[in-house]
């Protein structure tokens, strides 16, 4: 089966986006989990378990290990937190704490600032390393687009570089 010029673009549009919510998992999925996290724990738990997650994560699944069906359950979880963020951040108002709910109901932004800098830190930090490279958000995006079937027409048409030829030195 032939796949239009379009169609192919939003493919490859699609992986993009979702290699970059692979590579940061834990910070994307922090927008569900972390204002009920900080609502029950606090902010110092809070910013420990992501932050730890997040590295750990990133110098160890992204590289090695990509699950289509998980990412699929991304604009779920995008979703997902238009409705858990407003509660949490009622609940924590209704506290009368004012600094934590609007910390919570901002999260998406705050969150992905506060916690995404340690991870990129750490990244700018091993840039050179084979399992970092592997990480990277092209050579993710590549390695989605092979798992879900896309042929390397496009891709190769594209001018995109073979992840052998990304990762060697």
């Amino acid at each position: 089966m032939e796949i239009d010029e379009s169609a192919a673009g939003e493919v490859v549009n699609w992986a993009n986006l979702r290699a970059i919510e692979w590579q940061n998992w834990p910070v994307f999925m922090s927008s569900i989990y972390g204002p009920i996290v900080l609502y029950y724990f606090g902010i110092k738990f809070t910013c420990e378990i992501i932050i730890t997650s997040s590295i750990f994560w990133y110098l160890i699944v992204p590289s090695r290990f990509i699950s289509i069906a998980t990412l699929k359950v991304g604009g779920l979880i995008y979703l997902a937190r238009f409705v858990i963020l407003p509660i949490v951040a009622y609940q924590l108002w209704s506290e009368g704490k004012m600094a934590l709910a609007i910390f919570s109901f901002f999260w998406p932004i705050s969150g992905t600032i506060i916690f995404g800098l340690p991870v990129t830190m750490i990244e700018a930090f091993l840039k050179g390393k084979r399992f970092v490279k592997l990480s990277q958000i092209g050579i993710l995006q590549r390695r989605i687009l092979e798992k879900i079937g896309f042929s390397d027409w496009y891709i190769l048409r594209r001018g995109y570089i073979p992840i052998d030829e990304l990762i060697s030195e």
